[in-house]
Formats: C-alpha cells, structure tokens, sequence
C-alpha cells in the first residue's frame, strides 16, 4: 500500500459546488500512478461490481478512487438528496459502510466563495441550472464538510490538488512535518503579538498607576471582590481593555487567518474575560499586599498575571474562538494560491529541465 496518512485502498473524492470532482480525482488518481500504485479510477454511475473494493470482482492490489459519489445525485437512480440532509447522511455513511473493511477516506476539494461561485456559473446553463453566489457555496460546503465528518470516515480538506499538496497529503511524515511548522509559526506569532499587546497593557497601566497615585495623595479604598486602591483597579482595567483589542484584532487577522463572524468572535473573546477579569482583579492586588514593597509588589503581580494570560488565552482562542475557522481569511487563501503557483512553477521548470537534458543528449 502507499505510504500515505490515509492508510486505505478507498479514496472517495469530493467537492464542493463550482470545483471539477473528476478532474480533482483524475489529479489524484494520476499523482498515485507515479507513486507506483495501482489505481482504479471509478466515476460512473452506478456503482458496480468492478468499482466494489470488496467481494467478488474486487482487486485487492488496487487503489480505488471514487469521484463525486457520495454528494451530488449519488444513488444509483440518480435521484438528488441535496434537500434532505439526514437522508443524505444515511446515504453517506451506509456508501462508506459498505467498503468499511478498506478504511475508507475522503479527500473533500474547496476552494475560495467567490471564485467557486464565479466558475460554477460559468458553466451553469442559466436555462437548466441556477446561478450561485458566494454564500450559497458557503452554507453547501459547510453542510457538506458536517456529514462527512459525521461519518468518522478519514476526512482531508484542500483548496489544491497539485503535486506538492499532494505529496502532503499523502506523505504521513511530510504532513506532521508541515502540520507542525505551520502551528509553529502560528504559536511564534501569537506570542509575538502578545508581547506587543503585553507592553501596551504594561505601560498604559503603570502610566495611569503613578499618574493616579500621584494625583490622589491620600489612599482610596475600593472593593471589588477584594479591598485594593482605586488607582490600582482604574490602572489594571484600563491596561486590560486595551491589550484585548490590540490582541484580538491583529492575532484574528494575521496568527489565526480567520473569517468567522466578526461580532461573534468578540463575544467568545469577551466571554475568557468573564472569569478571567475577576481572577486578575483579585490576584494582582494580592501579589501587592503580599510583597509589601510598593510599586514594585503591583509591578511582580501584574506580570505574573499577563503570563497566565498570555497561554490560557491562546488556548482559548485557538480551540474556541476561532475552532473551524483557522486559515480561512483572504490573507490565507493568497498564501494557499502562491504556494500552488509555487509549485506550479517547480514543476513547470523540472519539465524543461527533463526536456532539455534529452535534446542535449540526442544531438
């Protein structure tokens, strides 16, 4: 078998409205020939004995590649689930059921709204077919990507399938090592920003602690779950306000890329600080009073709380605020794009190559 992270001789294609599934599985059907590995292309309907990775007429040496079976009209008479989601989930998970002994996996195409939108209509009769917009695709390729995670089927989502995307996605050792440079890059980032966003909290704060402690001579007493100056409370809300819109905006846009619902993401974000808040209200006062040393006894508290902070709040933001929503900004896809013009070009340029070296050694 090839050694890839999908370790099946089931391949079932798919895509989303507006991208070529057959083209897509020819892409990957082709890209597994090279690998040496016996390839069965299967993108008629029905599906029938010989396409069967099972049973009688099966070829155990062989990997089958399904193109668009389990989403678009996938049954055998033809007939369209689209508007039947638990119909089609049923449909979906008993096709894969089917070919369960094969670790059946799923190889789901997307690609950019508008984009998809604009090549869908391009090749939509607008007397047979309707014309679709951006968040038409949207909504389909959300309900899509929700069945077909349902199943527990292996599940691989791309916007490309050239070669070097392929490589790995089939490269179980080239995907981790992907995988891992990119969380990488992202977690450098992030901390990045935080220590931005860190200094702005820092000095906004301890601008207004001394400005305040300077104005009011005499201590005023302010309880809010604990008894510390009103200075110190101003300080420690003001510096926090301002270090998680500075945070948020910036890790949101370039550390996350994500495109989820503006508001939306604010109020998960603000929903950290419900208990957040209340924790470093009452613990930086408590690093002051413990130490007993003035300023300086804030200045340890306050630090030591943004560092408590800085990895909870990653955590948060990576796994709630913005789940599902990684890498899908503009940003994102224009880094998806050049990397396949990339190695477009790569591939392009190994082909003069291999074309010039046999002119050269035929003359």
């Amino acid at each position: 078998m090839y050694g890839c992270a999908m370790k099946s001789k089931a391949i079932f294609v798919e895509s989303s409205l507006g991208c070529d599934v057959r083209a897509a599985a020819e892409a990957i059907a082709e890209y597994l020939g090279k690998q040496g590995e016996k390839v069965k292309l299967c993108a008629e309907y029905p599906l029938c004995a010989a396409d069967s990775t099972e049973g009688e007429g099966a070829d155990l040496d062989a990997v089958y590649v399904f193109a668009g079976r389990l989403l678009r009209k996938p049954t055998a008479d033809g007939a369209d689930l689209s508007g039947d989601e638990q119909a089609l989930q049923r449909y979906v998970e008993n096709t894969l059921g089917a070919v369960k002994r094969s670790e059946p996996s799923v190889i789901y195409v997307t690609a950019a709204d508008k984009e998809t939108a604009s090549a869908a209509n391009d090749r939509a009769s607008t007397d047979t077919q309707p014309q679709f917009d951006g968040e038409d695709l949207r909504a389909e390729r959300e309900r899509d990507l929700r069945i077909l995670k349902n199943t527990g089927a292996k599940l691989q989502v791309t916007e490309s399938v050239d070669e070097q995307t392929l490589s790995l996605l089939f490269d179980e050792t080239a995907h981790k090592r992907a995988l891992a440079k990119k969380e990488l890059w992202r977690a450098l980032k992030y901390t990045l920003f935080a220590i931005s966003a860190g200094a702005i909290q820092l000095i906004s704060s301890a601008i207004l602690k001394l400005v305040l402690d300077a104005v009011i001579v005499e201590k005023i007493p302010f309880q809010f779950i604990i008894e510390q100056d009103v200075s110190t409370f101003v300080a420690d809300t003001v510096g926090l306000a301002l270090s998680i819109i500075w945070n948020f905006t910036f890790n949101r846009k370039f550390t996350f890329k994500a495109a989820n619902n503006v508001p939306v993401a604010m109020l998960l974000a603000f929903l950290f600080y419900v208990p957040f808040y209340p924790f470093q209200i009452w613990y930086i006062p408590m690093v002051e009073q413990g130490l007993n040393i003035g300023f300086w006894g804030w200045m340890i508290g306050l630090v030591t709380c943004m560092l408590i902070n800085f990895v909870l709040e990653f955590l948060w933001q990576q796994f709630v605020v913005f789940r599902g929503k990684l890498d899908t900004n503009s940003l994102a896809k224009k880094d998806a794009q050049a990397t396949s013009q990339t190695a477009a070009e790569g591939a392009e340029e190994g082909k003069d190559a291999v074309v010039s070296d046999e002119e050269n050694k035929k003359q």
